[in-house]
Order: structure tokens, then C-alpha cells, then sequence
């Protein structure tokens, strides 16, 4: 794709991508001054809010008395009294609105942008992220490509056997995976279209379960295989095998017979994560990690359950600048989404962040059982509140989702 082909607009949302992708490289590999590393976290939480920027000026729409109605009730969430303090409150106010900003915007902007032309640099980009996360596994867990962003106070690389679980160009572990889900979402987008490439479509699909399985993460995997058994349904049962299928395998069984070492490289990944999920599994955490969302949430009890402490108080980065308010303290240990919306902002925001799920369900062009799937994964395992990572590709592929299934509903009606 020539960059002259785009537009400007689309030339902005390509900027922001690649902002998204590598500004986690900048923070991990090079040796920066703290404020300059603050910069870029700043600016990862205000994506979603430049995303809106891209659509301007914004069509005439109805849409924005829901918007507002959003903005008003995180605004009187931020003027409650006894909250953790003001700059607390606006990083809060950023982190909640953002992504619900960008979506309702544009669902009154969705015939500005072709997010198609983004599909060929981003498959570009996938597979260096894929040639990267290999030499990762492969090097030494004390490798400096290994290291973390704020390593110092982290301390230990995650594991999955005596290998790294990789991280490419991101952050941390969970910025990967956000981006695995990112991709999973452009190879549903693809697959929507009426012609297609399936030698691409092959490739986008072994370099995801390459990334996937060395990152290790098991709920990323687990929506990974979901997302692509739903792109490859969308396809066409005939098409799930096909002669590229076959020659890999061929490759693959070949090089196993020939060269014992291709062996080792290419099972032991495999018996690392089987190792993991075993160990998870026997230990009980896997059923809990799969209940607990849900459970903190159905018994949910706090001295203000209806309000909450304060929007903001319960995210990290703002906690290690102005430090950890005396009722988080009191509170105790949190660590799922929806446990920290209801500490932040009580059943009132949770229960108006489910009637936005339900809106948007309503106003989407994507399917409403495949869209209804899609927030209950969000809500309860992929959080877009405290994981800027999440909220900004997940807010990407949605937007792409929507957009193709409003093509493929034109197209079939005419």
C-alpha cells in the first residue's frame, strides 16, 4: 500500500497505530528521563481521546445526547465529595471515558475512514512482531530485549518454563496480548470481505498463534482460538483446510523426521504452556480466574457501594505519582475490572456502563449475539478501564468490525 493512497485522516489513525505499537519500545529499551516516560503513559491514556479527533468535524447525530449524558455522569462521579483527590478524579474521568467517547463518535462519523487500508502495514507489522517475540523466547530470560518499562521496581521477568513469555515491542506481557486480540480482530475484519487472499489470510493466522503461544497468556489464547473459529466460519466451512494447510504440515512433519533439533524448538513451547495451565489448573486457579470476575461483583460490598471512593483511585500509575488513598487502603486487595469499577464508581457506573454495552449493541452494525459475546469477554476478562493497551485495540477492531459488517449488509441487500 502507497502511503500517497491514504487520506489525511487516515494517514492520523495510521500515526496513533503505530504510536500504540512502538511507544512501549521507547519506554523499555532506551534509557529516558522519567518525565519523558510519564509523557508517553500520559499519552497512551488519551489515545481513545485523539482517536475522536480524527473524525472531525463530526457529523450532525443524535448520538451525542448519549455522549453527553456519559460525560455528565463521570462529571458528578468526580465531584463527589471524599473522593482520592483531584488529579486521581481526572485520570479517572480519562480512563473511563475514552473508550466509550471514541465508540459513540464513531457510531456518528462510520463512513469517514476505509480501516481496510490499514489491514496491509498492520500484517506487515505482525510479522516483525512475530520474527522479534521468537528471538525473545529463544534468548536468555536476562536478555535486556526482555526487560520490562519500569523494570527496576518490577524486578522479574514472567516465565512459562525456563523461557520469557514475550512482549515484543510492548510494555509488558498484557500489551502484547492486547495486540494478539487487535490482529484476531483484523483477520475477522479480512475475512468479511468479499474477495480475499487465502495464502494471506494462512500466514495472519500461523503468525497469531505464534505470538499467542509464546506469550502464554491463557484468556488471550482462549479469545484468540474464539475470534478464529468465527473469522474462519465467516469464510466458509469448505475453506478451514485448504492446500496451504497441507504444505505446511508436509514442512512441518518433514523437518521433524530430518532435524531432531526442529523438534525441540517446535514442542517445547507447547509443553511450557501445557505445563502452565496443568499447574494452574491443579493449584485451582484456572477455575478462579474464570469465577472470580463475576463473583466479587454478584457479592460486592463496600461503605459506599452506590458511589464508590472515587474515579481513579484504584489505577496504579496514578497511585505511584500521588500516592494510595487511605480508603484504598482500607479496602484491601483488587484486581479485576469489575470489582475496580465498583470501587470507583459504585452500581451507578457499572450499571450505566451496561446500558452503554446495550446501546451500542442496538446502534451496531455487527451482529447482536456476536457484539452481546464480545462486551461480556470485556467486562469480565479483557479490561479497558486499567489496561490502556486494551482499550485502545479493542476500541480499533470493534470500530473495523462494525464498519465491515455495515459493508457486507449494504453489499447482500443490493
Amino acid at each position: 500500500m502507497a502511503f500517497t493512497r491514504l487520506t489525511k485522516r487516515e494517514i492520523f489513525f495510521l500515526g496513533l497505530l503505530f504510536c500504540a505499537i512502538f511507544s512501549g519500545s521507547l519506554r523499555k529499551w532506551f534509557l529516558l528521563p522519567a518525565f519523558f516516560n510519564h509523557g508517553i503513559l500520559g499519552f497512551q491514556i488519551l489515545l481513545p481521546w485523539v482517536f475522536c479527533l480524527g473524525f472531525y468535524p463530526w457529523n450532525q447525530s443524535k448520538i451525542y445526547k448519549y455522549l453527553f449524558t456519559h460525560w455528565l455522569i463521570l462529571f458528578i462521579l468526580v465531584l463527589l465529595p471524599e473522593g482520592c483527590g483531584l488529579f486521581h478524579s481526572i485520570f479517572g474521568f480519562l480512563l473511563h471515558g475514552g473508550f466509550w467517547t471514541a465508540l459513540f463518535v464513531f457510531l456518528a462519523n462510520n463512513k469517514k475512514v476505509d480501516w481496510g487500508k490499514f489491514y496491509p502495514v498492520s500484517l506487515l507489522i505482525l510479522g516483525l512482531e512475530t520474527i522479534l517475540s521468537i528471538f525473545q523466547y529463544a534468548l536468555p530470560v536476562e536478555h535486556f530485549i526482555n526487560q520490562y518499562a519500569n523494570f527496576k521496581a518490577i524486578g522479574d521477568i514472567a516465565l512459562m518454563g525456563e523461557s520469557a513469555r514475550v512482549t515484543g515491542t510492548f510494555s509488558y506481557v498484557s500489551g502484547l496480548g492486547s495486540y494478539i486480540l487487535f490482529m484476531s480482530f483484523q483477520l475477522w475484519f479480512i475475512s468479511l470481505r468479499p474477495k480475499f487472499n487465502p495464502f494471506i489470510l494462512f500466514f495472519h493466522e500461523v503468525c497469531l498463534s505464534i505470538l499467542a503461544l509464546l506469550n502464554g497468556s491463557r484468556a488471550v489464547i482462549f479469545a484468540f482460538i474464539l475470534i478464529g473459529i468465527v473469522s474462519r466460519i465467516s469464510r466458509g466451512w469448505p475453506r478451514l483446510i485448504n492446500i496451504y494447510t497441507v504444505l505446511v504440515f508436509s514442512f512441518i512433519l518433514t523437518s521433524i523426521i530430518l532435524l531432531p533439533s526442529f523438534k525441540k524448538l517446535l514442542f517445547q513451547p507447547f509443553f511450557n504452556l501445557s505445563e502452565r495451565v496443568i499447574s494452574n489448573v491443579d493449584s485451582g486457579e484456572q477455575t478462579s480466574r474464570f469465577i472470580t470476575p463475576w463473583k466479587n461483583m454478584l457479592f460486592f460490598s463496600s461503605e459506599k457501594e452506590w458511589f464508590g471512593y472515587g474515579l481513579g483511585c484504584t489505577y496504579q500509575g496514578a497511585n505511584e505519582i500521588w500516592g494510595i488513598s487511605a480508603n484504598m487502603l482500607r479496602y484491601g486487595y483488587f484486581e479485576e475490572e469489575l470489582e475496580r469499577v465498583l470501587i470507583e464508581g459504585g452500581w451507578v457506573l457499572l450499571l450505566f456502563k451496561l446500558l452503554f454495552m446495550i446501546l451500542f449493541i442496538v446502534l451496531s452494525n455487527i451482529p447482536k449475539w456476536i457484539c452481546g459475546l464480545l462486551f461480556v469477554l470485556i467486562l469480565g476478562y479483557f479490561p479497558i478501564v486499567s489496561n490502556t493497551y486494551n482499550s485502545f485495540f479493542f476500541l480499533w477492531g470493534i470500530i473495523s468490525l462494525s464498519s465491515q459488517y455495515e459493508q457486507k449488509n449494504r453489499f447482500f441487500y443490493t
